[in-house]
């Protein structure tokens, strides 16, 4: 026996800012799959369980959620630039 199991499985969750973004992280992926299995002369399978598309927020409900919290004396923390 050479220490590799027969079988493996890797799951991964991966999000993105956007859909276009996904789609390259997606992309990428599965071009690093692919080659570290053909490199090592593995089989390998790709599948999809669950897939969402990004989340935008409303720019309108995400000021009314802002504004309803400093009335209530909340902090607002709002993300930094990327």
């Amino acid at each position: 026996m050479d220490g590799f199991p027969g079988d493996a499985e890797i799951i991964a969750t991966m999000r993105a800012l956007n859909g276009d973004d996904l789609q390259i992280l997606t992309d990428e992926a599965e071009t690093i799959v692919k080659s570290a299995a053909v490199e090592k002369q593995l089989k390998f399978d790709i599948s999809y369980i669950e897939q969402f598309p990004a989340t935008v927020n409303n720019e309108e409900c995400l000021e009314a959620i802002e504004k309803a919290a400093v009335k209530n004396g909340l902090t607002v923390k709002t993300p930094g630039p990327s």
